[in-house]
């Protein structure tokens, strides 16, 4: 473990020059945007107001105003904006260049422990490729700017990261973290609870897997035996730990009603808040259909798109 502890922070000469990389393509990226900004300017809006539009609007707002009863930007969660306020409030900075730096910081974290994941498991070719689609993917361009999607995206790289590796103090964090983050960051409590089950499974599960038919197909497939999985059979899984690593998305989603209590009077003042928006994310949650239809509705990546460039 102590080994495994090492390689957390060290990077080797491969992802120290994909890292190289990527700094390139998040400086051209930067670069590309703010040429057209300046070209296409219309003259209403200052150069920074094109990166602080839509949510980064809010995000800025709230670091800087904080959450009070009746606003519409009480419908973001609060993660981001308290991190903007503090790493702003640390460094003297400006709050958007510390947004923007923060998003940039947290996505080229988040690339490189997903190219290191993915080459692990598989090879460094399938990495390479697997992050090329990433960043070729449409909706990547909220990578770069003040949104949740780069902090969200490197609390869940290192939330598997944590799991695969077995490092259970990294993985109470991130699932304390994820749920204040984003509203889907609750789902990560169905992986552990996956964990947890299989780690100790009822009798009757072991007799199913033992079965030649579908169901023990199944049974297998879902499911590998305790035996068959180092993560399973590894004691720090087992005990009060456990149960402890289940609660904690559900403990981070309870710190966020009592935060929101405490900043508005109304513990679901922000769920609330989302009906301005006409999107209540709390009950897209439970909503499969919606969300394979918005997955592929090419039109609406465009549209976030043309929004952020307004």
């Amino acid at each position: 473990m102590e080994q495994e502890g090492q390689s957390m922070i060290t990077l080797s000469p491969q992802a120290r020059r994909l890292g190289g990389w990527l700094l390139l393509f998040k400086a051209g990226y930067l670069v590309i945007i703010s040429a057209a900004l300046v070209w296409f300017a219309d003259g209403y809006l200052n150069f920074g107001r094109h990166f602080t539009s839509w949510d980064a609007e809010h995000y800025l707002f709230l670091s800087r105003e904080g959450y009070k009863k009746g606003m519409g930007a009480c419908a973001f969660y609060p993660l981001y904006p308290l991190l903007i306020r503090w790493v702003s409030a640390g460094t003297g900075g400006h709050d958007v260049l510390t947004g923007m730096v923060l998003a940039n910081l947290f996505s080229l974290a988040a690339f490189l422990l997903f190219f290191r994941m993915v080459a692990r498991r598989y090879a460094e070719k399938v990495a390479m490729l697997a992050l090329a689609l990433l960043l070729s993917f449409p909706g990547s361009l909220f990578f770069q700017f003040i949104y949740t999607e780069s902090l969200f995206f490197l609390l869940l790289m290192l939330f598997c990261f944590a799991v695969e590796r077995q490092h259970r103090p990294l993985a109470l964090v991130t699932g304390f973290l994820l749920p204040l983050t984003r509203a889907v960051g609750i789902f990560c409590v169905f992986p552990l609870m996956w964990l947890v089950f299989f780690r100790s499974p009822p009798a009757w599960w072991g007799r199913l897997a033992e079965r030649p038919g579908l169901a023990g197909r199944i049974a297998r497939f879902v499911g590998p035996r305790v035996g068959d999985s180092p993560v399973l059979s590894s004691p720090r899984w087992s005990g009060a730990g456990a149960v402890w690593l289940v609660l904690a998305p559900l403990l981070g989603w309870a710190a966020y009603f009592l935060l929101m209590q405490k900043w508005t009077g109304n513990a679901f003042e922000g769920i609330e808040a989302q009906k301005q928006f006409h999107a209540q994310s709390i009950h897209n949650l439970f909503d499969p259909v919606l969300f394979v239809t918005k997955l592929f509705n090419p039109t609406e990546w465009c549209s976030a798109a043309r929004k952020l460039l307004k």
